[in-house]
């Protein structure tokens, strides 16, 4: 009789809940209202999923509460609990630090929807608090009794991490393979939680949290283990996002303009040279670069009929490169060979889910986290300028196709004619994508229903 009762209450307070998520969706002044009382809905903290998504709701995009998370204590914020009895260090606790210690309430590796909530905080509009990172890393990481108590522990041995659980240790790769009980499923799903909330620490350059954990995930482990496809699809789209934001999206990498527009001009480059006296280097004149200019300088170079043309050099004095050299940011462990590795997987798995689009296949079997990723990954990549649009090694037979007033001609064995045709990363890159980011769930299964096979054709224009 007192379970039902229990029940019935348990049941009241989650449609509570769920009504107050509600209420705060898409409303700042609900939000801030329903702030005032953050202290006592963290205090509910791992009786239910509906908890943290409800404090979730709350902070969900109103900049101005996420970034006071640090600094709220029970003494700023109005509360409707007893003060008396509150421990005696409850003024220097801060909100983010009430919901850390919310997870030394439970037994370990159960409450991972805290570690959901912990990451959702660190983010406004997909950008990093830092401030909200720095706590949270402080706090779970550098503590080292929290990390061996409450964390699944795990560690790098020959770029092999293990996991160390319950007195046991498993190489990653084979921790996912029995998920047969319900106690094997659910640490996956703490670890998963647990991984996405490392990775997010890392996010927007972050290097005190990048330094520490890169040390377990090396660049080689994260590329042997998104290429093994025994771990589970999630598991590995967690391990792309690591790449991204430990390794790929670090100091001195930045984001290559690129002109919207470019023109090929029809000039002879040899008569060009001999009118204007072009020259290949750069003459400096021996003029100083101030710190305060800009690293781009602009040289006026004269020629012998008086015409100037103007050159742009990236200048770096040498007290500038002492000072690069001193911090020593470089990915070191980001060689050729892993580079290669990396945009090997991105490519072939691109095209699997390209092949799979042309297939009419549904779109939860292509759409998956996993896909998101990449594609990140892969966008991200192409600002820094990773992939290369030279021409491949290996040519690419293609059947010319004839322009017939405007109009393509149909394929005729007098039309084909083996054209040898080069084809670049930047081009695999737009092949695969073109088909995955044309998809259209309601007219592929419309096609997927009257059994209609969708062929792509791409046509090229050779002259």
């Amino acid at each position: 009789m007192k379970s039902d009762y229990v029940m019935k209450k348990y049941k009241v307070c989650m449609k509570i809940y769920n009504l107050l998520q509600l209420m705060c969706k898409q409303s700042y002044k609900n939000q801030e209202y329903a702030f005032k009382f953050i202290f006592s809905l963290v205090s509910h903290l791992g009786y239910g999923r509906f908890v943290s998504k409800c404090l979730a709701e709350i902070l969900k995009g109103n900049e101005k509460l996420l970034y006071s998370l640090h600094k709220v204590t029970f003494t700023t914020s109005v509360v409707s609990v007893s003060y008396a009895n509150l421990p005696i260090d409850a003024e220097k606790r801060t909100l983010i630090s009430e919901i850390v210690n919310r997870i030394k309430e439970f037994r370990p590796y159960e409450k991972d929807e805290i570690f959901d909530l912990l990451k959702d905080i660190c983010l406004y509009n997909n950008q990093a608090i830092y401030i909200n990172q720095d706590t949270i890393f402080r706090m779970m990481y550098e503590d080292v009794h929290f990390r061996t108590m409450h964390l699944i522990e795990l560690s790098n041995d020959n770029d092999q991490v293990f996991i160390n659980h319950r007195g046991m240790s498993y190489p990653f790769d084979q921790f996912f393979q029995n998920e047969e009980s319900t106690k094997s499923r659910k640490d996956i799903r703490f670890l998963k939680s647990q991984l996405d909330l490392y990775a997010t620490l890392c996010l927007n350059r972050n290097y005190t949290s990048a330094k520490a954990i890169g040390k377990i995930f090396t660049m080689n482990t994260l590329i042997k283990y998104i290429e093994n496809h025994d771990i589970p699809d999630d598991i590995r789209a967690i391990l792309v996002k690591l790449v991204a934001n430990i390794h790929i999206d670090r100091e001195p990498r930045t984001v290559q303009e690129r002109p919207n527009l470019v023109k090929v001009a029809d000039i002879d480059l040899s008569q060009m040279e001999q009118r204007y006296s072009l020259k290949n280097k750069l003459t400096l004149k021996g003029k100083k670069v101030d710190k305060s200019q800009a690293k781009l300088n602009t040289e006026l170079v004269a020629t012998t009929e008086g015409q100037d043309l103007l050159s742009e050099k990236r200048l770096l004095d040498e007290k500038d490169r002492d000072d690069e050299s001193l911090l020593n940011i470089e990915d070191e462990s980001l060689t050729d060979e892993l580079l290669d590795r990396l945009k090997g997987f991105l490519l072939d798995y691109l095209e699997e889910k390209s092949t799979q689009c042309k297939q009419n296949a549904p779109a939860e079997k292509i759409y998956t986290r996993l896909t998101f990723e990449v594609i990140k990954l892969t966008a991200q990549m192409l600002k820094f300028g990773l992939f290369k649009n030279k021409l491949a090694i290996k040519p690419v037979q293609e059947p010319r196709r004839f322009l017939t007033r405007g109009c393509f001609t149909k394929e005729t064995s007098s039309s084909q004619s083996n054209i040898t045709r080069f084809t670049s990363e930047v081009e695999k890159l737009i092949k695969h994508l073109t088909p995955l980011l044309e998809y259209d769930e309601g007219y592929f299964k419309c096609m997927r229903t009257l059994g209609v096979k969708r062929s792509k054709i791409i046509y090229f224009i050779f002259e």
